[in-house]
């Protein structure tokens, strides 16, 4: 089955209002390309048509971006993954003070763990971790290590994703396509 591949360019500006609103210039074809290039860094993810249109006939794709979560957009943007020194330190304190409050640590062990990570410069970084990795007798201590999505792609899709969308729905109404 051929069929002609449509384009689509969408400029999402800055809101007069809000400075961090984040603009972009967006790419989508109705193969599932989407793309963007922005204030918020430049992302993009090919959707395999199987993948957006549960349908034997394709779905227009602007429809299914439109139904997307952030969080599914966020992943499929985005595999990167940034060492996270906040939520692991706090993972690590938390884990300690369970231990201690449940017993399973003595007053003893849990005051080495604690001192042991502020030795440690609290994790700050990959390097710091390993560090700490080394010295602990925590069990399974990989496990604390924390990540998160760059900052960009996050804001992206926080800021920028909803805009879109208003935008791609406005369009698929006018053209009397339900999103």
């Amino acid at each position: 089955m051929s069929r002609d591949v449509r384009f689509w360019r969408y400029l999402v500006p800055c809101e007069p209002e809000d400075k961090f609103s984040g603009w972009a210039v967006v790419f989508m074809d109705s193969t599932g390309t989407f793309s963007t290039v922005g204030d918020y860094g430049n992302w993009g993810h090919k959707w395999p048509l199987q993948g957006f249109s549960p349908k034997d006939e394709p779905e227009d794709f602007r429809a299914f971006i439109v139904r997307c979560d952030g969080d599914y957009v966020l992943r499929k943007l985005s595999h990167e993954k940034i060492y996270d020194a906040d939520a692991t330190v706090r993972e690590i304190k938390r884990h300690i003070v369970e231990c201690r409050r449940h017993g399973s640590w003595s007053k003893d062990r849990a005051r080495t763990e604690w001192d042991l990570l502020s030795r440690c410069e609290n994790l700050w970084s990959d390097h710091d971790f390993g560090n700490w990795y080394e010295a602990t007798t925590i069990d399974d201590a990989h496990e604390f290590r924390c990540t998160r999505p760059p900052i960009g792609v996050v804001a992206f899709i926080e800021r920028t994703l909803p805009r879109l969308k208003e935008m791609l729905r406005a369009e698929l109404a006018a053209e009397g396509k339900a999103a």
